[in-house]
């Protein structure tokens, strides 16, 4: 099936592995986290949030639908907490990733 988005024409397959980039791109934010715990410097992580919030805003601009906007929104939260820990950052990435999982379409 093809899907339609701002004037191009999107075939499930492509869509799906647009989705898998961005759940490969949340977890690779876990593995930053976990770096930059170990070396007590979160400045990487920060960075890498910010332009993740930046590529889902642009999803969201691109495709519409409102977990672009959870997803962004989660990620600006997670990167301006104070107390962050490993078991919350793992959750919320987690919960960010289950929201792309949904997105998929059938092929």
């Amino acid at each position: 099936m093809e899907h339609l988005i701002n004037g191009i024409s999107y075939s499930n397959q492509a869509l799906n592995q647009g989705y898998e980039r961005i759940i490969n791109m949340l977890y690779s934010m876990l593995g930053s986290y976990e770096n930059c715990e170990t070396e007590n410097n979160f400045e990487p992580f920060i960075i890498q949030g910010q332009r993740t919030c930046i590529q889902m805003q642009g999803f969201y601009n691109l495709i519409g639908g409102d977990a672009f906007m959870t997803i962004s929104a989660t990620i600006k939260g997670m990167i301006d907490c104070k107390e962050l820990n490993h078991k919350k950052v793992k959750s919320w990435i987690f919960y960010c990733i289950d929201l792309v999982k949904k997105m998929k379409v059938a092929e």
